[in-house]
């Protein structure tokens, strides 16, 4: 019960984290995740929302399916992350290139779109049947673990914080973090029986240090925002203006 409770609320805020950043996005006029990790996360659900279900092994029920839980609630959950992403995408394809600012990655900006997304798919497509990884649960945590250093570079890439909804950093860190308690109550259903599951912990622990340090970083620029407006607000102290009657 407190498993699925954590599983449910975790996937539930990472749909509220999604819609954040569209929102953000849409109104400065840019997309709010790494390249990168919207290539790796849309593909992901499409295969495991779409694909995986549609496979012969899970539409005969089979115990061989890698995606057992593909119906129901949690099935419809990852439609809708899909479906809210693929509006991510969009803006990705639509502000991406004008703000890069790689004039190589500027210049071919769509062939290389292309072909990361090309490139994502078929990863998850070899990757899940190749590890027996059933729900995609390994995969999903290497591209989180990708994910969440990458939002920590792109913060720096970013001072001025355009697209990166300061919201959507803390849903998405406690989401990840009830997902992760979720898959450890969880262990044996989701991996099956393993000697030692340390590398699974590695993952988890370092998936919520860096999303600790990306919501650090929002934070802190948003205490220097602030500073930085009162002071213009309240005007500069005169030079030499004395400080007491």
């Amino acid at each position: 019960m407190v498993r699925d409770l954590c599983e449910l609320s975790g996937m539930l805020l990472w749909l509220l984290t999604y819609l954040f950043i569209i929102e953000q996005c849409y109104r400065e006029k840019t997309y709010g995740l790494p390249m990168v990790a919207i290539c790796m996360n849309v593909t992901w659900e499409f295969y495991l929302a779409f694909v995986c279900p549609q496979t012969q092994a899970c539409l005969a029920g089979a115990a061989d399916c890698l995606c057992p839980r593909g119906r129901g609630l949690v099935l419809w959950i990852e439609r809708a992350w899909f479906l809210v992403d693929l509006v991510i995408v969009w803006q990705l394809l639509r502000y991406g290139r004008r703000v890069q600012v790689i004039p190589e990655i500027k210049r071919f900006f769509y062939p290389i779109a292309a072909t990361l997304f090309a490139l994502a798919f078929t990863a998850h497509a070899t990757f899940i049947p190749f590890h027996h990884d059933r729900d995609g649960f390994q995969d999903a945590w290497f591209v989180n673990i990708t994910m969440s250093a990458l939002f920590v570079l792109l913060a720096l890439e970013r001072r001025d914080s355009r697209g990166l909804s300061y919201p959507a950093a803390w849903t998405r860190w406690l989401g990840n973090a009830l997902l992760a308690i979720s898959l450890v109550l969880g262990r044996t259903t989701a991996f099956g029986v393993r000697d030692s599951y340390a590398f699974l912990y590695f993952l988890f622990v370092t998936v919520f240090l860096l999303d600790s340090v990306y919501v650090a970083l929002l934070s802190a620029r948003r205490r220097s925002q602030r500073v930085s407006a009162m002071a213009t607000i309240a005007g500069t102290k005169i030079p030499g203006e004395s400080s007491s009657a």
